[in-house]
């Protein structure tokens, strides 16, 4: 990220709005709210999630991974410590720390045969103004820590199986 900005009133709505933009991007993937994630991207926006893809995906492409990864889970995702970069009115870039969690129901497993996943990282987003306000226009996640647990280490009551020695 860049040096110190000046702060200016238009510049600290702008990164409130980014602020609230991203709140609505973890809301509407922890309530599989599909439609309204759509209206958190430019049109023309690329994901890409780097443990999972080669490259970036178009916005329908990104949120039919996203829903067939996580479906049957209940998720929680958190961003913190946003660093927002106000480029210009129209254009902003903002590095965001995140975690995240999925679990699975017993019985059943994601796409991948996890029970559940945590990870924590960090998105890398850019953003762009239009009439309606501000808009994610490309979005990467990098994690940098993964705990993936297999189906296949649950045991039928929900808890992992553990080895023990004598």
């Amino acid at each position: 990220m860049g040096a110190v900005q000046p702060v200016d009133l238009e510049s600290v709505c702008a990164v409130l709005a980014i602020h609230t933009l991203k709140a609505r991007y973890f809301r509407a993937i922890d309530t599989r709210d599909w439609a309204l994630l759509r209206t958190l991207f430019t049109p023309d926006a690329t994901l890409h999630f780097t443990e999972a893809q080669n490259a970036p995906l178009g916005l329908e492409a990104s949120i039919s991974f996203i829903a067939s990864g996580m479906e049957g889970s209940t998720s929680v995702h958190h961003g913190h410590m946003p660093e927002i970069e106000i480029i210009s009115p129209k254009a902003a870039r903002g590095i965001w720390a995140m975690e995240d969690r999925l679990w699975w129901q017993p019985g059943s497993a994601s796409r991948l045969g996890l029970a559940t996943l945590q990870g924590c990282g960090h998105y890398y987003e850019t953003y762009a103004h239009h009439d309606d306000g501000w808009r994610i226009s490309s979005l990467r996640l990098v994690r940098q820590w993964v705990n993936a647990v297999p189906a296949t280490e649950i045991n039928d009551n929900g808890t992992q199986h553990r080895e023990t020695t004598q």
